[in-house]
């Protein structure tokens, strides 16, 4: 299977927008979109710089194959699908799709990801096959999670950290949070999944974050991971930073109310928490 290409020339990016390349020079002389020159002289364009433009001025695209995306892409077929079939280069393709047309990260996550997962997880009940087909599902979103973090990343101005909890194996729900951190402008640092509470603990005094997030997928002890929520909190304030707590075993913690503890029910929800917590940061 051929790779996607990394680079374009003014020509090709100009056949993906269905625009003259003149316009296209226009927009890198103007500064508008960025672009190299090869040892030879020749003027190239990054993927990565390539859909950002698209995304911000809101172009379409027209040619997603000189992108090299899969043609299913850009018709009717569903990253559900494309997991169950295993193919990881059409789910990336469907995920950077859905950024090049002005769809927010948290929202990919939420309306996107989560429901095909969950879609997927469902045949677990279904034995072996089933475990294999989630297993190569999970392995197909983060690769495509990767790939996306790095087409949306931006220059970070606050820190933040987080991962699953432990005993808890999932890795993609702490991985969409960093996504999306990312794409917030924040240094996101994924700790992973079955991370126990002290090494939380140790990250928020190594890194000093702005944001620490939980993931609680699992939770096999409950009364233990509710400690260490209490501890986290202890913490965390207006001064130092804010914990956001999502996932579906939340409810099994029993948790009170503290000034800094908010809860997630997605990624948009974590996206809210984390502009709200830049704009504090900013005016104070």
């Amino acid at each position: 299977m051929n790779r996607p290409p990394t680079t374009l020339s003014p020509r090709d990016f100009a056949s993906v927008l269905g625009v003259s390349e003149s316009s296209v020079r226009r927009w890198i002389d103007g500064g508008r979109i960025d672009a190299r020159r090869t040892a030879g002289g020749h003027r190239r364009i990054r993927v990565d710089d390539a859909l950002r433009f698209i995304r911000e001025t809101d172009n379409e695209v027209q040619r997603g194959d000189l992108l090299g995306w899969r043609p299913e892409a850009s018709g009717e077929a569903t990253l559900e699908s494309a997991l169950l079939a295993g193919h990881c280069m059409l789910a990336r393709d469907l995920l950077l799709a859905r950024y090049a047309a002005g769809v927010d990260i948290a929202v990919i996550c939420d309306e996107l990801i989560c429901p095909a997962m969950s879609a997927v997880g469902e045949l677990w009940e279904g034995g072996v096959g089933g475990v294999l087909l989630e297993h190569r599902a999970t392995t197909v979103v983060i690769e495509a999670l990767h790939r996306l973090r790095a087409v949306t990343e931006v220059p970070s101005n606050g820190m933040a950290v987080g991962g699953s909890v432990e005993r808890d194996p999932y890795l993609i729900p702490s991985l969409m949070a960093a996504t999306v951190l990312s794409a917030g402008g924040y240094d996101a640092r994924d700790l992973g999944a079955d991370t126990p509470f002290e090494v939380f603990l140790e990250a928020v005094d190594f890194l000093s974050p702005d944001l620490v997030w939980v993931s609680v997928s699992t939770a096999a002890n409950p009364a233990k991971l509710r400690d260490g929520v209490v501890s986290l909190l202890e913490r965390a304030g207006p001064e130092t930073f804010d914990v956001v707590l999502g996932g579906r075993e939340l409810n099994r913690l029993d948790l009170g109310e503290h000034p800094s503890l908010h809860l997630a029910a997605g990624m948009c929800d974590l996206q809210r928490v984390a502009c709200a917590r830049r704009s504090v940061a900013a005016v104070g």
